[in-house]
């Protein structure tokens, strides 16, 4: 098969609830490691973990997941995520969002936070401001941002303090090396700036759209050479009458090599390592509990990751995989894995007497 030929089609749905989508699309909230190995993550009024919150604060995190101090206050009906660290691990940047009546958005500013000084806007819009990334050099920030009907990609040069954009009718974008690539909002995936297309998907519904949009981590990952591509989709029901639902699967697609197979139902929150050996994802076991596994992209060997039942969103950091588990409760706990085993961070939270 040859790689412009390669097509999935496809209806996206959350791996978490569907409360997500009803909450205003806040941005999405999770532990990012940075380059130096110390932790940032917004924790609400009592020091504790949600994946949506208003309120609380940006807390940086010593490498062992320890908080350590605030840097950035948030007020109560402010809403912060998509932490994004600088490569050179002095500086983060975030979303925060003004909350309005009945929750919805009103303003959006992606703000650079240094460790050591104050905190800075970049730009503030009164329409979404989307997943800011930091280039590779760090001179400058991607991020989406919807002006008018359609998503936009945009670059903001530190240097000249402009805004540039980049293209249009951008759903996704996903950073490996030197290059960027693109989801567009008609199912094309390819290298900005380059007119080949390495995959195509179709993504008609209003839902998926907007999950993808302004929640790409639960379903898009790209390793760190470019070369594998993992989605979360939602495949047709095998029973249509009585009506049953869908299930969502875990593809890889190999963009240089035009392939694409199936991984895992129910399956989401794919991960690649940092050294674009190894995917983890989370998905349902045969007794249906979901937990994390690894999948080793050379060998095609499934490993799950005991230990880590409940887990409803990955990422990987210099120092290891992060888990973040969803317990009985309904409260929330960060768990590192190395090949060590399995290690909790911010145990007992962030008091306000830390």
């Amino acid at each position: 098969m040859e790689v412009g030929q390669l097509k999935l089609v496809f209806k996206v749905m959350p791996f978490l609830v569907l409360g997500f989508l009803l909450s205003g699309c806040l941005p999405l909230n999770l532990l990012e490691q940075g380059p130096g190995g110390m932790f940032a993550v917004v924790l609400n009024q009592e020091g504790a973990y949600e994946p949506l919150l208003s309120g609380g604060a940006l807390w940086l995190l010593d490498p062992d997941g320890k908080p350590q101090r605030k840097l950035l206050e948030l007020a109560e009906e402010q809403s912060a995520g998509e932490i994004s660290w600088a490569p050179s691990g002095e500086e983060l940047s975030l979303t925060v969002v003004q909350v309005g009546e009945y929750g919805f958005p009103e303003e959006w500013r992606i703000v650079r936070v240094p460790l050591e000084g104050e905190p800075v806007d970049i730009v503030s819009h009164d329409y979404p401001l989307i997943s800011p990334r930091y280039t590779q050099t760090g001179s400058a920030i991607l991020y989406l941002a919807i002006p008018e009907e359609e998503p936009a990609l945009y670059r903001f040069d530190f240097a000249t303090g402009e805004e540039q954009l980049l293209a249009d009718n951008v759903l996704a974008f996903l950073l490996s090396q030197d290059k960027v690539y693109l989801l567009d909002t008609n199912g094309a995936v390819r290298v900005l700036g380059e007119e080949d297309v390495l995959a195509e998907v179709r993504c008609p519904e209003e839902y998926c759209q907007g999950s993808l949009l302004f929640w790409p981590r639960p379903f898009l990952a790209l390793d760190p050479t470019g070369r594998y591509f993992a989605i979360s989709l939602q495949g047709e029901p095998g029973v249509v009458t009585p009506e049953t639902d869908s299930v969502p699967s875990l593809y890889l697609v190999d963009l240089e090599g035009g392939e694409a197979w199936h991984l895992a139902t129910p399956a989401g929150a794919p991960a690649f390592s940092p050294d674009g050996r190894k995917l983890a994802f989370a998905a349902g076991s045969v007794e249906k509990v979901r937990k994390a596994f690894l999948y080793d992209l050379e060998t095609r060997d499934l490993e799950p990751l005991e230990g880590s039942e409940g887990v409803v969103l990955l990422s990987w950091g210099p120092s290891g995989l992060i888990a973040v588990v969803e317990l009985a409760d309904e409260t929330y706990r960060f768990l590192r894995w190395t090949e060590e085993g399995w290690q909790e961070l911010l145990a007992g939270g962030a008091g306000e007497g830390s």
